[in-house]
């Protein structure tokens, strides 16, 4: 869900380089004179990893590093995903008549009372992700507030730059023990606003009423919006990503291999799959390699509740993961968003004591609550053509703005 940076840069001073483009307009314009290889405009690797990752790209590669001598670079950075102004607003919007005005709440309380608390508390958390995002060099949507800081691998060592990195980010002194005592991103946001809030407020406060001043201004002259209608779109939908099992192919690549090559793979059922005691009419099926591979924990699902669950809703799980990823999502990405969920999914005849283990009826529910998605859930059962119909009803929902994934 976050966008590729590729630079291909040259990262040493030569006097070629400085004859042909010193001559250049602007070549010799730069005012971060700290950040530049002495003489010239460029930066050094190890300058551009610190720009980079202070512009909201934590993760920074340089694919073609043993040929760094070489004088030029390769440099690849992921975004985590924010956009970055010049004045930072913390504000939710609001509206006053028909202009859009950030929502304020005005509290009479006494010297220390913050006029905009929610959102202070959110200014304070945006600086631990981003700390948190820094040190550990992963994307900050890949990070859980409630998660503990272990979880992450963050210890003693990685610890101090982490502090470091928050203190510096809100102007805090705080010492790297912390951590160990308030121990994710939620409860060390509650020690910082019960112990530094006094002082971080004053800041936080003339910023966001300078943005509301600004906002005002902007309003009071801003033509009278139209009432909102139900938008539809005829534009084209597409479908960006595919996983899936099937007998004697375990992705989609090697299924269509498998048709091209015409391959029957339909194979002898194995030998637990027999009831020796009874005459057994069939012996040939189409069986999956890894039926029994499923990870229970990574869902959140007990081992228990997983030896319950219909095996179908196993490979949901599974493939709609995958899935995700091969249309170039991170499912964790996804979570909150109004994204619709709909299922195809025909009885299986799979009967167990647990209700939400065997029925059809929870699958969608059961991934939609996995991914935290705020879209419709629905499983659709109409014979052959349920997963068509699912289809249908999905691009329905995109076109009529009930949802946007």
């Amino acid at each position: 869900c976050n966008g590729l940076l590729i630079l291909n840069e040259g990262i040493q001073k030569t006097v070629l380089g400085a004859l042909t483009f010193g001559l250049l307009d602007g070549w010799w314009r730069y005012e971060d004179e700290d950040l530049r290889i002495p003489g010239s405009p460029l930066l050094s690797p190890d300058s551009w990893q610190r720009v980079l990752e202070q512009e909201g790209f934590p993760v920074v590669l340089y694919p073609a590093r043993s040929a760094i001598d070489l004088g030029q670079q390769i440099i690849v950075a992921e975004s985590d995903g924010w956009i970055r102004q010049t004045d930072r607003v913390y504000l939710q919007l609001g509206r006053v008549g028909n202009a859009v005005l950030p929502t304020i709440d005005i509290t009479d309380g006494g010297q220390n009372s913050i006029a905009h608390p929610t959102l202070f508390r959110e200014h304070v958390i945006d600086g631990i992700l981003k700390a948190l995002s820094l040190s550990l060099k992963i994307p900050k949507d890949s990070i859980e507030n409630d998660q503990p800081f272990s979880d992450y691998g963050i210890d003693s060592i990685l610890g101090t730059a982490f502090v470091k990195q928050v203190n510096e980010a809100l102007g805090v002194a705080m010492n790297t023990a912390i951590i160990f005592d308030h121990t994710s991103v939620e409860r060390l946001a509650d020690y910082v606003l019960a112990t530094y809030g006094k002082e971080l407020s004053a800041g936080f406060q003339q910023q966001a009423d300078d943005t509301v001043a600004r906002a005002s201004r902007i309003a009071i002259n801003a033509p009278d919006a139209a009432p909102a209608e139900p938008q539809t779109t005829s534009a084209s939908i597409a479908i960006i990503g595919m996983s899936g099992q099937f007998p004697g192919a375990k992705d989609v690549d090697a299924f269509w291999q498998n048709l091209v090559a015409g391959k029957d793979c339909i194979a002898e059922l194995p030998a637990h799959y027999r009831d020796n005691d009874a005459k057994q009419a069939y012996r040939w099926g189409g069986i999956l390699e890894d039926r029994d591979c499923f990870d229970p924990l990574f869902f959140n699902i007990s081992p228990r509740e997983a030896e319950s669950m219909n095996p179908h809703q196993r490979l949901i799980l599974q493939e709609s993961w995958k899935a995700l990823e091969d249309a170039g999502y991170n499912p964790k990405c996804l979570a909150g968003e109004q994204a619709c969920l709909y299922i195809g999914a025909e009885p299986t005849g799979y009967f167990h004591e647990s209700f939400t283990g065997s029925s059809d009826a929870t699958i969608a529910s059961r991934l939609s609550y996995f991914l935290n998605l705020k879209g419709p859930a629905i499983v659709v059962n109409t014979g052959c053509s349920s997963s068509g119909v699912a289809i249908h009803l999905a691009c329905e929902s995109l076109r009529h703005a009930e949802s946007n994934v």
